[in-house]
């Protein structure tokens, strides 16, 4: 299969030296409706390079797995770039891949590569970021509704949602027979509800799980249908979004301990501690730890084989 691939391989680690990347999606027209092709094609890609990484490796090539990791972690960065919720959450996805893939054959890299990655992943695209997914949300929802109605077309507008969520929550929320003055009400307050979302995604992480919950609660309540319909529950994907980009802070932070060692790598700031990332000793390697907790309550972690260059890491 890899070898049959090999041309898609190339592909997609010469498309990863592009920094400009559009993904040529335009919510303006069919809304939610929009589709998103590029989102199974990479994950296809990404389980796709991640074989041929560990391939590499086990025939003696690291510098071309560097190069494949490297390649996987910066085009996860592009997709989340294409906006809308699903997409940052398939780019988060992604790159884990690249993160379990580097943590776990640290041990393998040389130290000039080790020094390439870490390079790499300070040069990564910045992250496109929860609150900029939920502002494309409100553009392809909020604000296309909008438009719609504001242009005399409520009935197409009905007709996409009724296709969108189906029969029986469409003839649950009666929108069938709703006047325009009232749908325009209602699309106002879907964009309203919207940069609420936005705002809460921009609130410190101690604050996320009441206030998500609590935002939840408000549009499960409330009595505008078409913010029921369409704004789902933010509060698991804002964890699972922090979850994934601290794991690459951690996985930069293992890095610079096994190449410069325990000093710089107590200089690496958890983003949800109060200092450092800890450690932890393992048979064949060491854990990162931070502070932060999944949402069953377990600390996040990245486990690495390979020794660090000097000190033993402490327990935790």
């Amino acid at each position: 299969m890899l070898d049959q691939n090999a041309e898609a391989v190339r592909l997609f680690c010469r498309g990863a030296e592009i920094t400009d990347c559009n993904w040529g999606v335009d919510t303006s027209k069919l809304g939610p409706a929009t589709l998103l092709p590029s989102l199974n094609l990479m994950r296809g890609l990404c389980n796709l390079i991640t074989l041929d990484a560990r391939r590499n490796l086990a025939d003696g090539h690291p510098a071309v797995a560097v190069k494949e990791s490297l390649a996987l972690l910066i085009a996860a960065r592009q997709l989340g770039k294409q906006g809308m919720l699903v997409s940052t959450l398939v780019e988060d996805g992604m790159a884990e891949h690249g993160v379990l893939l580097i943590a776990t054959h640290a041990g393998e890299f040389p130290d000039d590569l080790k020094r390439q990655l870490i390079a790499g992943i300070d040069a990564l695209p910045a992250h496109h970021g929860m609150a900029a997914a939920i502002d494309d949300e409100r553009m392809a929802f909020a604000v296309w509704a909008q438009r719609l109605i504001r242009e005399g077309h409520d009935d197409q507008m009905r007709q996409t949602l009724h296709q969108l969520v189906g029969d029986d929550e469409w003839q649950s929320s009666g929108l069938q027979d709703v006047s325009h003055a009232e749908m325009t009400k209602l699309a106002n307050g879907l964009d309203e509800d919207y940069k609420e979302g936005i705002r809460i995604a921009g609130l410190p992480y101690a604050q996320w799980p009441d206030a998500a919950e609590k935002y939840r609660q408000t549009i499960h309540d409330g009595s505008n249908p078409l913010s029921r319909m369409m704004i789902p529950g933010f509060g698991k994907a804002l964890l699972v979004d922090a979850f994934y980009q601290t794991h690459i802070g951690m996985l930069k932070a293992g890095l610079v301990l096994m190449v410069q060692g325990q000093d710089a790598f107590g200089k690496r700031h958890d983003p949800y501690g109060q200092g450092a990332f800890t450690l932890q000793n393992t048979v064949d390697g060491f854990t990162v730890l931070s502070q932060l907790k999944d949402e069953k309550g377990k600390i996040v972690e990245v486990t690495f084989h390979g020794k660090p260059k000097s000190a033993t890491a402490s327990g935790r």
